[in-house]
């Protein structure tokens, strides 16, 4: 969001119609999106409805229950989830219709001021409030829910980020500070990672987003070393890749949840092996068989 506000600025610093600039920034993030989580849907409400027998009635209740979560706003309220990881997503496309004209409209205001004092303050309130950032998808504050709080903030402080990044860009860095850098990236990602795998308490939520905060900012200013490993066309797939293994591990969870025995290796290996499986199919199905058609 920071980086395509920053190239508009760069184009053209008075924005003459926000709203549609903001509409035609939702529709290009939706639409990268939509196709996948489309098929992504239909895959796992037929393996549900198999799984547990929906009659012909079933079938249509449950059909137009999930509606909501067809159109990416189930979790303002609407209708059940599907696809119970697509609650980001959601909350993602929302967060940024709230935050892009703001931040079109007072770039240097947000990126400095608003966007990381707002987050701070939203995170704040999360901690005391609930003791973590992510008490639940069904958790609301008053007519919010919760999740969509955090999105707001964390997606703030990635504009936040990337004004860093564009900062830490622009010095003549010695090979010594560089160097520095460089390690305190990698020990930041690996805090934050430590962290996701055990079962540190939640109050330390807040350390290791601002460890993530600054890796990020530096991965993206190009100042360490090591960047060019990543600036790889396999990287680059991988990155593409990750969208439709996030939106399609549901089907594998289910499936091994319903059909299989309560072993922990058979359930993950038969989990991830569906995710893949049925994750590289939608990716065939969108890019590669369209690019085929298009050669002929």
């Amino acid at each position: 969001m920071a980086k395509s506000v920053s190239s508009q600025i760069q184009k053209d610093p008075r924005c003459h119609d926000l709203g549609s600039e903001t509409f035609r920034f939702l529709f290009r993030k939706v639409k990268a999106i939509f196709l996948y989580h489309v098929i992504a849907f239909v895959v796992l409400f037929i393996t549900k409805a198999l799984l547990e027998g929906y009659s012909l009635r079933m079938l249509v209740r449950k059909f137009l229950d999930y509606v909501p979560n067809l159109l990416l706003i189930q979790k303002l309220g609407f209708g059940s989830p599907l696809n119970r990881v697509e609650w980001y997503i959601c909350c993602m496309i929302f967060a940024l219709a709230l935050l892009y004209p703001l931040c079109r409209k007072y770039y240097s205001m947000f990126v400095h001021v608003l966007a990381p004092v707002g987050s701070l303050m939203i995170l704040g309130y999360l901690t005391h409030q609930y003791g973590t950032f992510a008490p639940g998808t069904e958790t609301w504050a008053g007519f919010i829910p919760v999740y969509l709080l955090r999105g707001v903030a964390e997606i703030a402080l990635g504009a936040s980020a990337y004004e860093l990044s564009v900062f830490l860009s622009k010095q003549p860095l010695t090979h010594s500070v560089k160097c520095l850098l460089s390690v305190s990236e990698t020990l930041c990602y690996l805090g934050a990672l430590t962290f996701c795998v055990t079962t540190m308490s939640a109050k330390y939520e807040i350390i290791f987003t601002l460890a993530l905060f600054f890796a990020i900012a530096a991965s993206f200013s190009r100042q360490t070393y090591g960047n060019q490993f990543f600036d790889h066309k396999v990287i680059y797939f991988l990155g593409s890749f990750s969208l439709p293994l996030y939106l399609n591990q549901v089907i594998g969870l289910d499936i091994a949840e319903k059909l299989l025995p309560d072993r922990p290796a058979l359930q993950i290996s038969v989990c991830l092996g569906i995710t893949f499986l049925s994750a590289g199919l939608a990716r065939l199905f969108l890019t590669v068989i369209p690019r085929l058609k298009n050669k002929h």
